[in-house]
């Protein structure tokens, strides 16, 4: 016997309901399978490891101690440069103008200004963004966190809805802590971050949500340069594979953020993964294993969003 259509369309509804519950379970089940994967990576070293991971296109994401906060180390200043280009946009400075570099702006730590042996050398802010971004000049970072201001760089965060991160310190002062109390700069939740917050800063910038398209292109155009961290994110990932991102490291606290853009238009993956280790903070700490961890969930987010996570 033949049924009307009007007995039909309600029973495709329900089949249709079906299939795509049981397509998001499946999607669910196989989202669970990275994250166990993941998770067998981080248990073969100590200490604490944080992950956030968003296929951008898909909306499916990842949160591992994602809403703990860790020492940012010189991934704050992914903060900075945000900072620093909304104020070349509202007119406070410009891009263009020098900067003299003084005795006194040689700082400590990572980059060559430190070493600079000319006095008096003009750079301009696009310079020392160049510098604070590709190399993590600490001295390059800290003459343009004189000129935002700090307070400016977390009013920029919270008015962009940006919660759990915050900047406290000049690179100088957080080496310097560091150095002078390991254990108190691990606890004292200073210059920290949730993996997720970061990852909603990163995302931010990759939908011009907190500047304008031109400056956020402009921004991740500088971290695709990014030169350090070659044992970390970029490690595993299959060669040529666009990364924007940014490292950081002090003590245990090593860390890499950024986007990953996967080939055949599979989309885009903002992932940020932060260790800290107090416990064996000391000079036999074998910070390579942190950095292979790091690289291997950045391989997994790679293989498991390019070959199975759905584009909308």
């Amino acid at each position: 016997m033949t049924l009307p259509l009007r007995f039909l369309f309600p029973v495709f509804l329900i089949l249709g309901t079906g299939l795509i519950s049981t397509a998001d379970e499946a999607a669910d089940s196989r989202l669970g399978r990275l994250e166990r994967q993941i998770q067998s990576y981080i248990r073969t070293i100590p200490g604490r490891v944080g992950v956030a991971i968003k296929h951008v296109e898909s909306g499916q994401q990842i949160l591992t101690r994602g809403n703990e906060s860790f020492p940012m180390a010189s991934t704050f200043k992914v903060a900075v440069l945000l900072e620093v280009f909304a104020q070349d946009k509202c007119g406070k400075l410009s891009l263009g103008d020098e900067v003299a570099l003084e005795r006194r702006d040689q700082h400590m730590g990572s980059g060559t200004l430190r070493n600079y042996r000319v006095p008096g050398v003009k750079l301009s802010i696009a310079n020392l963004c160049e510098l604070m971004m590709t190399i993590s000049d600490n001295s390059a970072t800290d003459m343009l966190l004189e000129r935002v201001g700090k307070d400016r760089v977390n009013a920029r965060l919270k008015a962009s809805g940006i919660e759990g991160l915050h900047v406290d310190r000049s690179c100088q002062d957080l080496v310097s802590d560091y150095l002078r109390d390991p254990q108190h700069y691990y606890a004292d939740g200073q210059d920290s971050s949730t993996p997720a917050a970061m990852n909603k800063l990163l995302e931010s910038i990759y939908n011009a949500e907190v500047l304008d398209r031109e400056r956020c292109d402009e921004m991740l155009a500088i971290m695709k340069r990014c030169q350090s961290g070659e044992a970390r994110l970029p490690a595993l990932l299959p060669p040529r594979t666009v990364l924007a991102h940014k490292t950081g490291t002090v003590g245990t606290a090593v860390n890499d953020v950024g986007i990953i853009y996967l080939p055949d238009n599979g989309g885009h993956v903002i992932i940020s993964v932060f260790t800290a280790d107090p416990a064996n903070d000391s000079e036999m700490y074998d910070r390579y294993r942190a950095e292979r961890v790091i690289a291997q969930i950045g391989r997994a987010a790679y293989d498991y969003f390019l070959f199975t996570a759905p584009a909308k």
